[in-house]
């Protein structure tokens, strides 16, 4: 002791004394496609992961002097696709033009289980929370009322596109996802403080409708809204000046490029936070999806000169 104090402190959390890493096994499979002289390529994979061992945490006894005790036990099991398209509808020596799209899906279930159901992420059901229970998704969103969402996407796709012609080069990239259910608790603070843009008379309903005078009744579902999207996420066009200017203007210099580009600069989404891609508690598997005041991205431009030596 210390002036009363501790000098050190036991964490509060206990591993099991038999405690070992999670394991994962996979299977995958698929194929790669090439049609009409590289007019297309195809690409599709099928994978089946499954993951045993995993690392729960059980609450234990205060008398034990620890708070929680980490344990192996369960399996979860992930089964995706992933489809990925090239197209080059022309070549010429003037001109080229490649457009690329991909699509994938993921559905994770806990297939065993060996403790009761919990919650774990979010600020509990009265607000959103998720549920880890045998049988069902590793990712689903309860409240008071049951299951109210699930923050796993249908699905996400992306079309880019590369087009060069001449000096002049384009592209773009858009991304959509479809699906994925966000807790939005920026919104639920600004209704309750009488904040929201729309505050009359929709924010008052829904504040109304979620509270009712008593957390143990609210009805969660008003704040856990469809997180889909659609983003263009970068577009770029660049020129490249010719070899007769660069050689004049720039000595020694090979090649001289002048791009103009941006991001983040279109969204299209029915979520009613600042932004669809939002996790308050940073980038993880379960309980990604929780709005809760942040920062939206920025939207970013650019020009740049390129020069080659």
């Amino acid at each position: 002791m210390i002036g009363g104090q501790f000098g050190t402190v036991s964490g509060a959390n206990a591993g099991a004394s038999d405690i070992k890493p999670e394991r994962q096994t996979e299977i995958e499979g698929g194929f790669d496609a090439t049609l009409g002289n590289e007019f297309a390529t195809l690409s599709f994979t099928y994978y089946n992961k499954t993951i045993t061992d995993l690392l729960l945490v059980a609450r234990v006894a205060p008398s034990t002097g620890r708070a929680n005790r980490i344990f192996n036990g369960g399996k979860l099991r992930n089964l995706g696709q992933e489809v990925s398209l090239s197209l080059s509808p022309l070549r010429r020596p003037d001109f080229n033009w490649i457009l690329r799209t991909t699509f994938s899906r993921n559905r994770s279930t806990v297939v065993e289980l060996p403790v009761p159901a919990f919650q774990t992420g979010g600020f509990g059901t009265s607000l959103g929370s998720f549920r880890i229970e045998q049988g069902k998704s590793a990712t689903q969103i309860v409240g008071n009322e049951g299951v109210v969402g699930n923050s796993e996407p249908k699905f996400q796709m992306a079309l880019s596109n590369d087009l060069t012609w001449r000096q002049w080069s384009f592209s773009f990239l858009w991304d959509w996802k479809k699906g994925g259910d966000i807790i939005n608790l920026t919104q639920l603070l600004y209704d309750a403080g009488n904040n929201s843009p729309d505050q009359v008379p929709a924010g008052n309903k829904r504040i109304s409708t979620w509270g009712g005078g008593s957390c143990a009744t609210c009805l969660t579902k008003v704040y856990v809204q469809d997180g889909s999207y659609l983003k263009l996420r970068e577009l770029s066009l660049t020129y490249e000046l010719p070899a007769s200017v660069v050689g004049h203007l720039f000595g020694g210099v090979r090649y001289a490029r002048l791009n103009v580009s941006g991001r983040n600069l279109i969204r299209i989404t029915p979520y009613k936070g600042m932004d669809p891609e939002v996790s308050n508690f940073g980038n993880q598997a379960i309980a990604r999806n929780i709005d809760v005041a942040p920062f939206p991205p920025s939207r970013s431009f650019f020009f740049s000169i390129d020069l080659g030596f």
